[in-house]
């Protein structure tokens, strides 16, 4: 498909440390408009499911504040600037649940919400996890360890305890890895 979006200018309307939101103005099948665009400043994010050799599942849960209520995800957050993405899956599960894994599996990479956003997600399979510090207490991030086999994960999934975006898609690759989805 060709791209029907000529950009004729673009502003920027709002910059921090994490993200800049822009303000395209648009001529589309010559038509004017405004695209605002939302940029996550640095090299993206990644997604981690983490697995026991139980095969159980670890997730978070923790208080999103733009919904106002606790939310239960897999583990996730942004690489930072000299991290590539398997060092920042590998620093975000231990940041975020004291967890450790020596066997990593890339399981591919998408484009987080494309219709105003820039982020691309990579996503990792940790298998037989362990506890590296049995002392490990709530962190600055104020996370709490939900332990799931995978079918309490689909009874979640489908009363939507787990609703979120990144939580769905990543599964959705896990499960597309493992070959439950052809």
């Amino acid at each position: 498909m060709k791209n029907p979006y000529k950009t004729l200018s673009k502003k920027i309307m709002y910059k921090s440390e994490f993200l800049t939101v822009r303000e395209d103005q648009i001529l589309n099948r010559n038509k004017k408009g405004i695209y605002s665009v939302v940029f996550r400043d640095g090299k993206g994010g990644i997604s981690v499911i983490a697995k026991d050799k139980k095969g159980d599942f670890y997730l978070v849960k923790q208080w999103r504040y733009p919904i106002n209520k606790e939310a239960i995800e897999f583990v996730a957050g942004k690489i930072d600037k000299n991290e590539t993405p398997l060092q920042a899956a590998k620093r975000e599960l231990f940041e975020e649940l004291g967890l450790i894994s020596k066997s990593w599996i890339s399981l591919g990479q998408y484009n987080q919400a494309i219709g105003f956003c820039n982020i691309k997600m990579y996503i990792y399979l940790a298998e037989n996890i362990e506890i590296k510090d049995k002392n490990f207490q709530t962190n600055e991030e104020y996370t709490e360890m939900i332990k799931l086999s995978e079918k309490d994960l689909h009874k979640y999934i489908k009363s939507e305890k787990i609703e979120d975006d990144l939580s769905l898609a990543t599964y959705t690759k896990y499960l597309i890895y493992k070959n439950k989805i052809k």
